[in-house]
């Protein structure tokens, strides 16, 4: 689950980016084609570049092992008698909270998606229709805005007789043509992705706005000017639309009588290869951005110089010999039970040292380990200690750890190295 939160954390930030981008240098732009072209591959680059370190991941060398930060575990000791008591870390805590949050949210928007396109299939089944200019026109008998999906034109009944139709035609056969309802289709799956994003919002906003300036060229090569207007103006709707379409829009009339109004040949355009600079730089930051690694919340919190060693151990790779482990593992090596079942192993095992207590001797020590290609646990050691046994008795419990699942890279079994943080506290009160 923390893979996944990690996954929607950088996906948002990617679309942030390239929403910012779009607000930038793409908004002004009058080229609608261009800026559906811009929406359509940020929003998709958003949601795949995030995956990207899993696809190409290579072997760095023939001895590296990856090193990852466990949740912490404190150990507390009252009075005469010690107590063990576990408390994972702030993140560890929060994430599986979030991350079952976000999936139950996906979930619920996945069903609601799956409800539209089967009242979308219901209203399709059992109507038969007749082709005009490549649409296959549907008539309802119910008052509905006119609206296409795809090829099919669904219109309420009679409008197909009125002086308007043949504008509205138009317009439903330029959104069929250029494939807009599969521009919706996708957005509506990258809602499942994006949908706590508000920068997701405005750009599908953005590219319903775009779909209504390429029709409405369209039409106008095919329509007097005025008296499609006249249309937009003059129709009065009743009913609903029907979600995943594309309906005859008149709540953009405004922006889309400037756009109609506008001389094309005195609209500012901003230079094709200014857009083409930006795209392309906004990928080189996206990569960047992407490249670099998450820090453990604890092991920032904690002193300089423990930060220091932790974080050179959490970003480099510790040397190793005889076999070649990838930095990105694509399965993570899996305690028996699960994190629950290493807590409850560590909380039954560990106990707080008598020394430490009469020393009164409390502080983080923190364990290193490799789960070796057999699952079996190796090369324990600690990187920061506090003493007075603290440092000897987390050794022991991590070397009596019982087989893990291993880790497996590209369908083979490999080493991976973890950082396990152990809090000694005391508690004063008697």
């Amino acid at each position: 689950m923390e893979a996944l939160l990690l996954y929607i954390l950088r996906a948002q930030a990617h679309l942030i980016l390239f929403g910012i981008g779009y607000l930038v240098f793409y908004r002004r732009n009058p080229i609608p084609a261009l800026n559906r072209f811009y929406l359509l591959f940020s929003i998709s680059m958003a949601a795949l570049l995030p995956l990207l370190p899993s696809i190409w991941s290579i072997p760095l060398n023939n001895d590296e092992v990856a090193v990852f930060s466990l949740p912490e575990l404190v150990i507390a000791a009252s009075g005469a008698i010690a107590q063990t008591t576990e408390r994972i870390s702030v993140l560890g805590v929060y994430h599986v909270y979030i991350t079952s949050i976000i999936v139950v949210v996906q979930l619920a928007l996945f069903l609601w998606l799956a409800a539209r396109l089967s009242k979308l299939a219901s209203i399709t089944t059992g109507r038969k229709g007749h082709k005009v200019e490549g649409m296959e026109l549907v008539v309802l008998s119910v008052a509905h805005v006119p609206f296409s999906f795809f090829h099919w034109l669904f219109i309420p009944e009679g409008l197909d007789k009125s002086p308007a139709f043949s504008h509205i035609l138009m317009h439903e056969k330029a959104h069929a043509q250029r494939l807009h309802s599969l521009d919706i289709l996708l957005f509506e799956i990258f809602r499942l992705i994006f949908w706590m994003n508000p920068i997701f919002y405005l750009m599908r906003s953005e590219l319903k706005v775009m779909h209504e300036y390429e029709a409405d060229a369209y039409a106008l090569t095919c329509c007097e000017k005025i008296s499609y207007q006249q249309t937009l103006v003059e129709m009065n709707f009743r009913g609903l639309t029907v979600p995943l379409t594309n309906p005859y829009n008149v709540s953009l009339i405004k922006k889309r009588m400037l756009m109609m109004n506008k001389n094309r040949k005195h609209m500012s355009s901003t230079k094709p290869w200014l857009l083409s600079g930006a795209l392309i730089l906004l990928m080189v930051v996206a990569l960047v951005f992407q490249s670099f690694k998450p820090m453990d919340t604890e092991i920032r919190e904690t002193t300089p110089a423990i930060t220091q060693i932790l974080e050179q151990s959490t970003i480099q790779t510790v040397p190793q010999r005889d076999t070649a482990v990838f930095v990105v593992v694509e399965e993570m090596p899996v305690f028996q039970n699960g994190s629950e079942g290493m807590m409850k192993f560590l909380i039954e095992n560990i106990k707080y040292p008598e020394q430490a207590r009469k020393d009164s001797v409390q502080g983080r020590v923190f364990v290193n380990f490799i789960v070796e290609a057999n699952g079996k646990v190796s090369n324990a050691k600690v990187l920061r200690g506090i003493g007075s046994g603290c440092d000897e008795e987390a050794l022991r419990v991590v070397n009596l750890m019982p087989d893990w699942t291993p880790g497996r890279q590209r369908g083979k079994n490999v080493r991976v190295s973890f950082n396990l943080p152990i809090m000694f506290k005391l508690d004063n009160k008697k």
